[in-house]
C-alpha cells in the first residue's frame, strides 16, 4: 500500500513461476490469471478497488506459448469494478465489449447519445481520416442503423449509396418506404431560392421533377 496518503493504495499482484514448468499457474494449477495492478482507496470501512489492470491468459500456457490479454476496469462509484476495455492477444481492442471482433470495437447501449466522438479543436484542423476499400467489392465506409439496415455506403471504386449498401451508380439514392416524399431534394434552405425535388410517387411508378 502507498504510505504517502492513508486513504489511497496501490497493490501489485503476480503469480509464482512453477519451477520446471516455465508456465504461470493459479492456486489450483489451471493456467488463467497472470497478475494485476489494483488501485484501492479506503472508504471508511474497508479497502475498495477504484480501478484495476489485469492480465489473463488466452488459452493454456505451454512451451513457447504464452498468449495473454489486458483488461482495464474502473469503479463507477459502487463496491466493485466493471471491465471497460480489453486488449486481446491478437491486438484487437474492445471498449464496452469483452470480445472485440475488429482492431477497434466500440460498443455501447447508452440511450440518445453517440457511441464515439472525434473532435479537432484547431481552427485549421481536419476531421476523421479513414482509408480502405480497393474496388467495388470492398467498402471504404458502411453505416447501418440499429436494425442493421444499410443507411450510407461508400465503395472502394468511389460509388456512394444512400439507403443502400450496394450502389449501382456514383450516387445511388434508394428509398423503400411508403411516404409520398421526394427521394432527393436539392436546393437552398429558404424558399426564396430555387429548389428541385427528384423521385417517385409512392402510389405510382410516375417520376417527377419539380421546383
Amino acid at each position: 500500500h502507498s504510505t504517502g496518503n492513508s486513504n489511497s493504495g496501490l497493490v501489485i499482484r503476480k503469480k509464482l513461476i512453477v519451477s520446471g514448468s516455465h508456465a504461470i499457474h493459479n492456486a489450483n494449477g489451471a493456467a488463467s490469471w497472470y497478475g494485476d495492478i489494483a488501485f484501492r482507496g479506503w472508504d471508511g470501512d474497508t479497502w475498495r478497488r477504484a480501478a484495476m489492470i489485469e492480465s489473463v491468459s488466452e488459452g493454456t500456457p505451454a512451451d513457447d506459448v504464452m498468449a495473454g490479454n489486458l483488461r482495464f476496469s474502473t469503479n463507477a462509484g459502487g463496491t466493485s469494478t466493471t471491465r471497460r476495455m480489453t486488449i486481446q492477444a491478437n491486438g484487437n481492442i474492445g471498449i464496452g465489449t469483452t470480445t472485440p471482433s475488429t482492431k477497434l470495437d466500440v460498443n455501447t447501449s447508452t440511450v440518445h447519445n453517440f457511441g464515439a466522438r472525434f473532435v479537432n479543436t484547431s481552427t485549421s484542423g481536419w476531421g476523421t481520416y479513414m482509408e480502405g476499400g480497393g474496388d467495388s467489392g470492398d467498402y471504404a465506409l458502411l453505416i447501418r442503423n440499429q436494425a442493421s439496415s444499410d443507411v450510407f455506403s461508400i465503395k472502394g471504386d468511389g460509388k456512394v449509396g444512400v439507403g443502400t449498401g450496394s450502389p449501382a451508380a456514383y450516387l445511388d439514392v434508394v428509398y423503400t418506404g411508403t411516404e409520398s416524399i421526394p427521394t432527393l431534394t436539392v436546393g437552398y434552405a429558404t424558399s426564396s431560392r430555387a429548389n428541385y425535388r427528384f423521385g417517385l410517387y409512392s402510389d405510382s411508378e410516375a417520376g417527377y421533377l419539380s421546383n
